[in-house]
């Protein structure tokens, strides 16, 4: 099913499934893919707001140079919030390098199970210039894994978002594209905020973001998708706060430039035969210190 189309609304079978299938996400979400016990204070430990914004922006500038989706960060800093809760992840809160390389393998996981393409882990460690080796690599992997029981497939703000955009009409308000294109962005800068992750559910997230974006119009999403929205009342105060969050992102244009590089580049990379691109990919996806 097609969630969203810019000519055509949902037609009423199409909107039952997707409300289903908004249903079932936010259950994954509450049951299987919540952040668990990690407090705000514990994460402050190394995890400030500055080096988590290193590691992010990292993340978007490899997906970015490599042409992958920009859906594939929010599932790898899912990985890794729910990994830093867990009994092996709490030791990476006290150990800023191991901080670093729980990061970098969770996006490399990540891309390993959402994209067509693999990156092999002796190309991270070119784009980590060289701080880790694939050994380490592959063995913080079985690590994350084994603490997160293999739940790889977490629910997105970006899922969310486009969900809820197709059961929008689009007789209500115009715009209807540009409006769910800012409601993505949002999603995507919402990684940025380390505080969300305490506060939010990417579904909160993506309910967030898409008031931001129809603000103006005479949508209401309660009376619109009463199943789905009607506890929105009951968090008003915290939905606002994340809107506020996630405008005060825009404002501050935190999400990367994307850099040119083709598919069939990437392919290169895989194959290990031109040691050239990867250096480039290295000099543009360097971490700071």
């Amino acid at each position: 099913m097609k969630l969203y189309s810019n000519n055509a609304d949902l037609t009423w079978a199409d909107k039952q499934q997707t409300i289903d299938r908004l249903r079932v996400m936010a259950q994954q979400v509450q049951f299987y893919y919540s952040i668990g016990n990690l407090s705000h204070s514990n994460y402050d430990i190394v995890a400030t707001a500055s080096s988590r914004m290193k590691m992010c922006k990292w993340c978007y500038q490899v997906v970015d140079y490599f042409k992958f989706s920009r859906e594939t960060v929010q599932i790898g800093m899912s990985y890794f919030d729910r990994f830093l809760a867990t009994p092996q992840g709490r030791r990476c809160l006290e150990d800023r390098s191991a901080f670093q390389l729980a990061c970098i393998t969770c996006m490399y996981v990540a891309i390993k199970v959402h994209e067509p393409i693999e990156l092999d882990a002796s190309l991270l460690c070119e784009l980590s210039r060289g701080a880790y080796s694939v050994s380490e690599i592959t063995q913080m992997e079985k690590v994350i894994l084994q603490e997160l029981q293999w739940r790889v497939n977490p629910p997105t703000a970006t899922a969310f978002v486009q969900h809820i955009f197709s059961l929008l009409p689009s007789s209500s308000f115009d715009k209807k594209c540009e409006r769910l294109r800012s409601a993505l962005h949002q999603a995507e800068l919402s990684v940025f905020d380390y505080s969300l992750v305490f506060t939010a559910t990417p579904f909160k997230i993506a309910a967030a973001a898409v008031l931001n974006a129809i603000e103006g119009t005479t949508i209401s999403l309660q009376s619109l998708i009463p199943s789905i929205f009607s506890n929105l009342r009951d968090m008003d105060d915290t939905l606002h706060g994340c809107q506020a969050k996630l405008l005060l992102c825009v404002q501050r244009n935190l999400s990367m430039p994307i850099l040119l590089c083709s598919t069939d580049s990437a392919v290169v990379c895989q194959s290990g035969a031109a040691y050239k691109i990867v250096t480039e990919a290295a000099d543009h996806t360097a971490i700071a210190a």
